[in-house]
């Protein structure tokens, strides 16, 4: 490497452009020590170092960090720092190869998160804080982010974080994975791929020789359409328990003590099942978004999913049990956000743990005990579309309700000034309301309907006997 023209500084690092082979560029302060760019647009601080062995030279590179994850100055200074022990005789390669060999999958989980997901990861207690260390494009993107780190947090570091992570094997990752297929098939294979991410960065970054991945030799997980939906009378048990929950009789199963849930947590349940939103769409649910007097939530394009590429605002018809709903909801000055937070100013961030003590209180899942078939937040959304085709409502409509097709359905409606998905959505917040509430008696239901079924096949055979 020869000496440069220039002193490397960050802007003009970032103005390098990839090529059709990888090439170089030196620093003039620094002799040895430079960037190396991809053609994939990959940049990294390298320095050269010649030792004397058997009295012939050898030219040793050293990786000194990516750019992006060190600055050049502080890659400069450890440049220096290399270049200083071959001057005593050192061999800084041999040291940085036995810490690699020594390296844990802890601390490889650690740099993934830095480096790769580009978050800071930490705990409040029991509470597993994500932090973004960068501007995320996307609100699915930093969904996805979080994402992999609770996976990461609750199936990897726990089972092999111990572990050199040149000496997981095969059977070490089957192990991990098996445990989980056998009540979650659908976690077990996103937690494959979280796996499969970790060790591709780990050859990458010269921890593990090139193509020796364990995961990629892992069958994924046979899994099942997931169709799971609320009974009625599994809504009724839910409503009771999101009753108990707001007057403070739920049981934390951690503690064994009463608890009293957050009314926005509560919030976000009700709106899961009574709106048919998604989980993401909840907690970034603003105000400015609200339309209480058109009885509808506009979200923005890049706030659901499917916008990104439609490009079009996804409503939400409101019935009245959701505008009550959103009504009694305290709102705070400084917070723009429904779903209010611990944090000034932000959403509330955990509504899962609400979530997994509200279906354990209302019999829907065992603490601790999680299956596939145990309803997640998501199957509220199901329920949602399940009430309205129990209802008899229009799969048309249905999916309209759901953001699926909400810009087509009432176009043939647009000129008359009719919007039949109104009355529709009333309709289905009507029986799922009374349901929650208890007001539904399902065991006259199920005898009337009994009794009506048997009437129609009466009916039936007195046609055929004629």
């Amino acid at each position: 490497m020869k000496k440069g023209d220039f002193e490397l500084t960050e802007s003009k690092v970032a103005k390098l452009k990839p090529r059709e082979r990888n090439y170089f560029v030196c620093d003039r302060s620094c002799p040895g020590f430079g960037v190396e760019v991809t053609p994939a647009g990959s940049k990294r601080f390298v320095v050269k170092t010649c030792i004397t062995v058997g009295g012939v030279q050898q030219r040793q590179w050293h990786t000194l960090g990516h750019c992006g994850t060190t600055t050049v100055e502080n890659a400069r200074l450890e440049a220096a720092v290399l270049k200083a022990q071959v001057r005593k005789g050192e061999k800084p390669k041999t040291k940085i190869i036995a810490k690699r060999e020594a390296l844990r999958v802890s601390a490889l989980l650690d740099r993934f998160y830095k480096e790769e997901i580009k978050v800071k990861v930490s705990w409040a207690g029991t509470r597993l804080v994500v932090e973004k260390l960068t501007k995320v494009t996307t609100d699915e993107d930093e969904r996805q982010g979080k994402e992999q780190v609770r996976l990461a947090e609750k199936f990897i570091r726990p089972v092999i974080g111990d572990k050199v992570v040149k000496d997981i094997g095969t059977a070490e990752i089957a192990s991990l994975l098996s445990k989980i297929t056998v009540n979650t098939p659908i976690q077990a294979n996103r937690v494959r791929g979280v796996l499969s991410r970790l060790f591709a960065k780990a050859e990458i970054w010269e921890i593990r020789t090139a193509g020796s991945s364990p995961v990629t030799v892992q069958d994924r997980a046979v899994e099942s359409k997931r169709e799971r939906n609320l009974s009625d009378q599994e809504i009724v048990s839910l409503g009771s328990a999101i009753h108990n929950a707001y007057v403070g009789c739920i049981v934390d199963v951690k503690t064994g003590k009463q608890k009293k849930e957050s009314p926005y947590a509560l919030a976000a349940v009700k709106l899961a099942i009574l709106a048919g939103m998604r989980k993401g769409e909840i907690q970034k649910l603003r105000w400015d978004w609200v339309n209480l007097k058109e009885d509808e939530i506009r979200i923005p394009p890049r706030f659901h999913k499917g916008g990104k590429k439609s490009q079009k605002v996804r409503v939400v018809r409101l019935c009245s049990a959701v505008r009550s709903l959103l009504e009694s909801l305290p709102r705070h000055v400084d917070n723009p956000y429904v779903i209010v937070g611990k944090l000034p100013g932000k959403a509330l961030v955990d509504i899962q743990g609400p979530w997994e003590r509200i279906r354990v209180a209302a019999g829907l899942a065992v603490f601790g005990k999680p299956k596939e078939e145990d309803p997640g937040l998501h199957d509220l959304r199901r329920t949602f579309a399940s009430v309205a085709a129990r209802l008899g409502t229009p799969e048309l409509f249905i999916s309209a309700l759901l953001g699926h097709a909400a810009f087509t359905v009432t176009q043939g409606y647009a000129r008359v000034g009719q919007d039949p998905l109104r009355d529709t959505v009333e309709e289905i917040g009507d029986r799922i309301s009374a349901l929650l509430s208890g007001e539904v008696d399902l065991e006259k239901e199920n005898k009337d309907a009994k009794e009506k079924r048997k009437a129609k096949g009466k009916g039936k055979d007195a046609e055929a006997s004629t």
